[in-house]
C-alpha cells in the first residue's frame, strides 16, 4: 500500500496537484485562523509533495518560486497592492511550475494544468484586492471606522485570532487582550480597525472593566472626603 502511495505522489501531475492543494490550504488557514482543517490539508499535501519531489528529482529553484507566489498571496491579504502583489504570485507560481519538472529524466506537466494553477493564484488574489479597494472607498462615516464600537459574531474560536462577521461581511479579527480566547458564537466590540484586521475585545469582558472602572471611581470619591476631614 505504501508502495504505491510512494509511486503514485511521483507522477508530475500529482505533484503539481499536491503543491496546489498545499498552498491553498495554508493560506487558507493564515487567512481565516482556528479553522484547523485546510492548514492541517495543506500541511500533509506539502508533505507529500515533498517526498514526491525528492524522489522525482525535481528542480529546487522551481520550488523556491512556489513557495515565494504563496508568500505574496498571503501578503495580498494583509496589505493592499491594488493587485501587484497578486499578479507576482500568478507569475511566480506559473514559472516555477515549468521550471521545476525540468531537469534531467522528468517528464514534463501539462501546460493547461499550468495554467489554471495560475489562473486560481491570479483569480483569488485579484479578488482579495477588489474586496480591500472597495472596503477602502468607503465614506469615512460608513466605511471601517465607524466600526469602532460595534459588535461581532465570532464565527469559530479567536485564540487569540480568528474570523468574526460583520453585517454579512467575515473579517479577520484578533483578540485585543491575547491572554484571553473566545468560543465560536461570542460577540466581541470591535476596538480598533487595522487594514482588513479587527481588534476586539469580549462584550462581557468590557462590560467588566468598565463595571470595575465605575466602582473604583465611586471608591475614590467616597474616600476623598474622609481624607479632608483628616487632614
Amino acid at each position: 500500500m505504501l508502495h504505491l502511495i510512494y509511486t503514485f505522489i511521483q507522477d508530475p501531475t500529482v505533484l503539481f496537484l499536491l503543491i496546489l492543494v498545499a498552498l491553498l490550504g495554508i493560506y487558507a488557514e493564515i487567512a481565516n485562523p482556528g479553522t484547523f482543517i485546510p492548514g492541517t490539508i495543506g500541511v500533509l499535501a506539502l508533505i507529500l509533495f515533498i517526498i514526491g519531489a525528492v524522489a522525482l528529482g525535481v528542480n529546487w529553484w522551481g520550488v523556491l518560486f512556489l513557495l515565494l507566489a504563496g508568500g505574496l498571496l498571503i501578503a495580498e491579504a494583509n496589505f493592499t497592492s491594488y493587485g501587484l502583489l497578486s499578479l507576482g504570485a500568478a507569475i511566480s507560481f506559473v514559472f516555477g511550475i515549468l521550471i521545476l519538472f525540468n531537469s534531467g529524466g522528468v517528464t514534463h506537466i501539462q501546460p493547461l494544468l499550468v495554467l489554471f494553477g495560475g489562473l486560481i493564484f491570479g483569480g483569488l488574489g485579484l479578488s482579495l484586492a477588489l474586496y480591500a479597494m472597495r472596503i477602502r472607498k468607503l465614506p469615512v462615516r460608513s466605511g471601517v471606522e465607524s466600526m469602532i464600537g460595534e459588535q461581532v459574531v465570532a464565527l469559530g474560536p479567536l485564540r487569540p485570532e480568528g474570523r468574526v462577521k460583520h453585517d454579512g461581511v467575515i473579517w479577520t479579527a484578533v483578540l485585543d487582550t491575547p491572554e484571553v480566547t473566545v468560543n465560536e458564537g461570542s460577540v466581541l466590540e470591535i476596538v480598533a480597525v487595522e487594514g482588513l484586521r479587527l481588534h476586539v475585545r469580549p462584550v462581557l469582558l468590557q462590560q467588566q472593566m468598565m463595571q470595575f472602572e465605575g466602582e473604583a471611581g465611586e471608591q475614590a470619591r467616597e474616600e476623598q472626603p474622609r481624607r479632608t476631614e483628616f487632614d
